[in-house]
């Protein structure tokens, strides 16, 4: 194909992700999201109603919903709870 001999990545030509040129040095693959196999049911609770009480008023709630799950996320993730309780993480950098 003259497109690809012509340093066109024909990724980019379909989708219009990643680099146009294949030459152009690549974009660092973006980190696989973390899987989380068991939950803190009480966290994720606390998480979805601290959510629902702080939401505009009019908020879908299944907008409310995804800000608690990014939420709990974010506390698993600094290591302020874990999926068992309470975390070891370092609490100073708490947002």
């Amino acid at each position: 194909m003259l497109i690809a001999k012509a340093g066109i990545n024909i990724h980019w030509l379909l989708t219009g992700t990643g680099q146009m040129l294949v030459s152009a040095v690549p974009e660092a693959a973006p980190a696989p999201p973390k899987v989380v196999t068991k939950i803190n049911v009480e966290a994720l609770i606390a998480a979805f109603v601290g959510m629902s009480q702080a939401a505009p008023p009019g908020q879908a709630p299944k907008q409310t919903a995804k800000k608690a799950i990014e939420f709990y996320m974010y506390l698993l993730e600094k290591g302020m709870i874990t999926p068992d309780g309470i975390g070891e993480g370092d609490l100073s950098n708490a947002a």
